[in-house]
């Protein structure tokens, strides 16, 4: 990276950054090309995706029940069907990756919140860690979620130039308290050019 760059890596917590538009994605970019690693999570990969700086595709959301004709006593079952309001599910991780330094099993449990699921990408290397085949292990996740959330990535990476994009799907900090995850960010941020 040129000694003019004063940071190798930018983190972007999830948020709606509608504040940034096309220059602030541009500048993004150049450095980007250059070398950095930029760490962006949920809404911020989102973000990129609008930006053309990333491209993650998503599951469509769930269908909801039809809700004309059902009882009131129903309705919290009905909304509920099509979120995840916060639950412990299982991923299996590719521990060769750099992304996975220190961790020594093969499975993990991550934090899920929200309904959004993105599909895997097209590089098989690109997708470290995903979802297990019946990932959920404490909380409530519909029949319907749970069949999206199968297999679906927790991570993307993929490059830009010399540089790399980190998607994390998840966050993996979660309120401060989910610590198991939170060296992948340590991870990210120590061994980010050695990624893809």
């Amino acid at each position: 990276m040129p000694r003019n760059h004063w940071y190798n890596t930018l983190i972007m917590p999830s948020g709606s950054y509608q504040t940034l538009g096309t220059s602030e994605a541009a500048r993004i970019e150049q450095w980007l090309r250059l070398g950095g690693t930029l760490i962006a999570y949920q809404g911020a990969v989102q973000w990129l995706n609008n930006q053309k700086l990333a491209e993650t595709s998503y599951k469509p959301p769930p269908e909801r029940e039809e809700s004309n004709g059902i009882a009131y006593a129903d309705r919290y079952r009905i909304t509920s069907s099509a979120a995840i309001p916060g639950a412990i599910l299982e991923a299996e991780a590719d521990l060769t990756h750099p992304l996975l330094y220190g961790f020594h099993r093969k499975t993990l449990p991550v934090f899920k919140h929200g309904a959004t699921v993105a599909e895997m990408d097209t590089d098989p290397w690109s997708n470290p860690i995903r979802y297990t085949d019946d990932p959920v292990l404490s909380g409530f996740v519909s029949d319907l979620n749970k069949a999206r959330q199968k297999n679906s990535p927790y991570v993307g990476i993929s490059r830009m130039g010399s540089g790399r994009i980190v998607r994390f799907h998840e966050n993996t900090n979660f309120r401060g308290i989910w610590f198991g995850n939170s060296k992948l960010l340590a991870n990210d941020l120590f061994f980010g050019t050695l990624m893809n």
